[in-house]
């Protein structure tokens, strides 16, 4: 846990206070022998892992290059790709 001493705010979020401090400390265990031999990341039964476009957080294609992978429980994913968003109803 980040925070003061005394419970005062401080004005800061999880992924910039929590957040840098861990992944520093993942760099650093991943460099000691023991933690060293880190393997892929298998998602169990029931997740899909699948491309989104970070600009439409729809499925990325070919036309939508700038995209990065999340996990979603089978069947919740987006089903529109980011070159065909879904219509709008006005």
């Amino acid at each position: 846990m980040v925070g003061n001493d005394d419970y005062t705010d401080v004005n800061i979020e999880g992924a910039h206070a929590a957040a840098p401090i861990w992944a520093e400390f993942m760099k650093k265990a991943v460099a000691l022998p023991q933690y060293s031999d880190t393997n892929h990341f298998t998602p169990p039964e029931g997740v899909d892992i699948v491309a989104i476009d970070r600009t439409s957080n729809l499925l990325s294609d070919a036309t939508c290059p700038d995209s990065f992978n999340a996990a979603f429980l089978a069947g919740t994913a987006p089903t529109e790709t980011c070159d065909t968003p879904p219509s709008t109803a006005a």
